[in-house]
């Protein structure tokens, strides 16, 4: 299903998956992010090339769930939680079906593809 910008549209989660994944948001996460400790920031419309170091960057990070748990509810774009947006399709389908809310949070993607950034 794609939305009217031409972007796949995510599975709409029920209400309790949405407060499931608002619980584990830790409050002020950001200020204790890897890349803010860095002085970086990753820009939403990352270039392939660039997502490798801003990825690596947040596998480290003690925040990452966090910050993945807040693309996820808020559609983000860009590098959050050590996912690009194609994981967090992917992950968001995922949580739609059934998937376990920590599973999907503590989820390292090893896998990637040139087509569409990645495969989880």
């Amino acid at each position: 299903m794609r939305d009217v910008d031409g972007q796949l549209a995510l599975p709409i989660l029920d209400p309790d998956r949405n407060a499931q994944l608002a619980r584990r948001i830790t409050t002020g996460w950001q200020t204790q992010a890897a890349c803010g400790q860095l002085g970086k920031t990753f820009d939403t419309a990352v270039a392939t090339p660039l997502e490798t170091p801003a990825l690596e960057t947040c596998n480290g990070c003690r925040v990452r769930s966090s910050c993945r748990a807040t693309a996820l509810l808020n559609g983000e774009q860009g590098i959050w939680g050590g996912t690009t947006a194609a994981d967090r399709r992917r992950l968001h389908g995922a949580l739609a079906v059934g998937a376990s809310v920590d599973a999907v949070l503590l989820k390292t993607i090893r896998v990637r593809t040139d087509d569409e950034g990645s495969a989880a």
